[in-house]
């Protein structure tokens, strides 16, 4: 439902990046009294027995020697194979000879030779290293073991779960079978900041005992953590529903639950829905309670989930390597937001998290981080979301649900676990929902695959990885030729494929511009490239632009370019790509804006309505450079709509009676502005405005901005998308 009403004055909320819809088929309930750990799936990489097996394939001059008869080239293919074994003095890493002895002929070039005993990926994996430098071969690969593709037995799996099935059941599929022939998870933590959970009987037996973050509010009370105490080690969610005033009333939305059984509900267990990482373990960490969460608690729930120490609070010794942030709110990143995203990359884990569901062309905090992996959510087509926001900072898109922006569609949205409670929990169910958060915990289950494949894979090389896997953006849609919609669409089996062939370059990229770079000043591009572990050297490395006003690139044939900001444009993009010998390639984009002033909005004063009679009003901002504004608006009341091109708020049969806070925020196409709360009274006739407002703390507010209510302040925003409003950038809705 949507929720109306006041905004809590004391403190800063993180937001759900979901928008919520009807729920569907139920499961059975199940609510154990304490948490339990559950046996994870068995991993999907390698056989059991271990791998043994490799193709090897000779240069073609190799095999015309061989015709010519030349001496060497005259040992027969049993004899060439045992011959490498002796003359490379091939090794395992940790010094033991490996003997090589034939198998097969597949072709005159190619030929299947066997180790003299099985051996784990790492220790193979080096073993293919030292076969590639010689100059006989050609390639040298795994003879991997190949089956039919996977498809777990969950009931629900095929009618419902078109997020994670093969691209046949839309382009907008995240093509999961191919992945889970390999990997489903298995080893590897997935830390959910979020609400808590519900012990679902599709999800408990993958959940971990986590950690309850949520800490007392300014006044000594619990409202927020709403299960009467503070810091705890109980996760679960009581219940986030609201009606005591203090932020817009509505019902438990289990989005914590609902997030958490996308990521890891239990799979193949001929029940329910299966999980993106069904064989991965859940760490809940509880850091939204009624009305949002604090920006402290949830930096602090970041440390704990990497095992870093947080004061008061017992060590962690379940390190996570994912952290799912299915939340956000609007703003640049927090200074505590970023400390806490660098702690975890230096613990050797990734940050994913949501851009938002505000159709925005700019995305929250902390998706917005340096080192984050941002993603923002596309339909069943591909096309992206009609709610998705987009902007610099977003990485990539996952399958979200809804109606796509540009294409039509059926709008099929996400189908996980959830509880049938109205406010506190009761039984357990799955449900339908759509947003950045479900989009988000798609790719956080493909993190924790690709950690499976390679346990020692660096968050540098898995975004690396995760980037280039991505399929391209549909013709047609939204997001076709724009940069800041990321590299395209999560494809799972490419992902995990790529790390388990691990020949590709690794890239990363960064500029010298920080936040904004002055106008004519000289940026500096910084490309970094690593050869894949399997594959060959680097060949080459070079810089592209790729959108934004012309701009003269020096030093683009190399790693290190640099240009001149001109006089006018907003942002410039670029591509940084790397080439090794194999002919293996990567690359990373990476946008610098230009320096720039987020739009200030004109303060707005409080409106008054009588009952059921009709509201409406403009809003307007400034922007130093000019630049076009559009305008989101939060916390709409029941029936109201705005038009986020023209700034319009419109409320036809204003009702109930109350008073109510309408959050509207600026943006220039990259920054937001501070977003200004609209008091709104609803009064009876021939009050006079007077009566409805007595005592209200938001009336004597009038227009207030985040920055004047201080950091702590509660703010939730809208996560629907109106008919009839379009995208922020003058983007109207596509109905389908």
């Amino acid at each position: 439902m949507d929720r109306t009403g006041l905004l809590r004055p004391h403190a800063v909320a993180l937001v759900l990046a979901a928008a919520l819809l009807p729920s569907h088929a139920q499961s059975p309930s199940a609510d154990p009294a304490r948490l339990k750990a559950g046996a994870a799936s068995a991993s999907a990489v390698d056989p059991a027995d271990g791998l043994n097996r490799i193709i090897i394939g000779w240069r073609p001059d190799q095999v015309q020697a061989a015709s010519a008869g030349s001496a060497t080239a005259r040992r027969d293919p049993a004899e060439r194979v045992r011959a490498l074994g002796r003359e490379r003095r091939l090794t395992t890493d940790a010094g033991e000879a490996v003997e090589l002895s034939y198998r097969r002929s597949v072709s005159d070039r190619t030929h299947v030779a066997m180790t003299h005993r099985r051996m784990n990926r790492a220790e193979m994996t080096g073993l293919l290293r030292q076969l590639r430098q010689d100059a006989q071969i050609a390639y040298v690969e795994i003879d991997e073991r190949v089956t039919a593709q996977f498809m777990p037995n969950d009931t629900e799996f095929l009618a419902q779960q078109w997020s994670m099935q093969s691209l046949a059941a839309g382009a907008g599929a995240g093509n999961f079978p191919g992945a889970w022939d390999r990997a489903t998870g298995a080893g590897v933590i997935v830390a959910q900041l979020d609400g808590g959970f519900r012990p679902h009987a599709d999800l408990f037996a993958n959940v971990l005992p986590g950690y309850d973050f949520i800490s007392a509010d300014p006044s000594g009370r619990f409202d927020t953590a709403n299960d009467g105490d503070g810091r705890d080690s109980d996760a679960r969610d009581p219940g986030d529903w609201s009606d005591r005033g203090d932020c817009p009333p509505g019902n438990s939305g289990w989005h914590g639950t609902h997030v958490a059984g996308v990521i890891a509900a239990v799979g193949n267990n001929n029940s329910g829905v299966a999980g993106a990482a069904f064989g991965a373990r859940l760490l809940p960490i509880r850091v939204l309670g009624v009305c949002g969460g604090y920006v402290s608690d949830i930096a602090a729930g970041m440390r704990w989930a990497v095992g870093l120490p947080v004061p008061g609070v017992p060590a962690n010794n379940q390190v996570a390597k994912v952290l799912n942030m299915s939340l956000g709110r609007f703003g640049s990143c927090s200074q505590a937001f970023q400390g806490a995203v660098d702690e975890v990359l230096a613990a050797g884990s990734v940050v994913v998290a949501a851009t938002g569901n505000d159709s925005a062309r700019a995305i929250l905090q902390p998706a917005n981080c340096t080192g984050v992996i941002g993603v923002t959510a596309h339909a069943i087509n591909g096309d992206n979301a009609s709610y998705a926001n987009i902007g610099q900072g977003t990485v990539i898109s996952a399958p979200g649900g809804g109606f796509g922006a540009a294409i039509a569609g059926n709008g099929r949205q996400i189908y996980s676990t959830s509880n049938t409670g109205l406010t506190t929990p009761q039984a357990d169910r799955l449900e339908f929902k759509r947003g950045t958060s479900m989009a988000t915990a798609h790719v956080s289950g493909v993190a924790a695959l690709m950690f499976e494949a390679k346990p020692t894979i660096t968050p540098q090389e898995l975004r690396s990885r995760l980037v280039n896997a991505a399929r391209p953006h549909p013709a047609g849609g939204f997001c076709a030729g724009l940069q800041t919609c990321g590299a395209g669409l999560l494809d799972a089996a490419q992902s995990v494929q790529d790390v388990l062939d691990d020949n590709a370059p690794v890239v990363a990229a960064a500029s010298s511009a920080g936040l904004a770079a002055p106008r004519g000043a000289t940026v500096q591009l910084t490309g970094t490239a690593l050869a894949g572990r399997l594959g060959m050297g680097l060949q080459s490395t070079s810089w592209t632009q790729i959108a934004g006003p012309a701009v003269t690139l020096t030093g683009a044939n190399g790693s290190n370019a640099s240009f001149v900001v001109p006089a006018s444009g907003n942002s410039f993009s670029f591509r940084f790509r790397a080439l090794d010998l194999n002919g293996k390639a990567a690359h990373v984009d990476l946008t610098v804006p230009a320096n720039n002033t987020a739009p200030v909005l004109t303060p707005i004063s409080t409106r008054f309505v009588l009952e059921g009679e009709s509201l409406s009003f403009s809003v307007s901002a400034t922007d130093a450079e000019g630049d076009a504004i559009t305008f989101v608006a939060s916390t709409l009341p029941r029936g109201a709509s705005f038009d986020a091109g023209t700034g319009t708020f419109t409320w036809d049969n204003a009702s109930p009676l109350g008073s109510y806070s309408v959050g509207i925020t600026p943006s220039d196409g990259l920054l937001s502005g501070e977003t200004v709360y609209v008091g709104i009274v609803v009064v009876a006739p021939g009050s006079g405005g007077g009566g409805a407002t007595q005592g209200l703390w938001w009336v004597l507010l009038g227009s207030a901005t985040l920055a004047g209510l201080g950091s702590r302040r509660l703010w939730r925003l809208g996560a629907r998308r109106r008919a009839g409003m379009p995208r922020a950038g003058n983007r109207p809705a596509t109905p389908a």
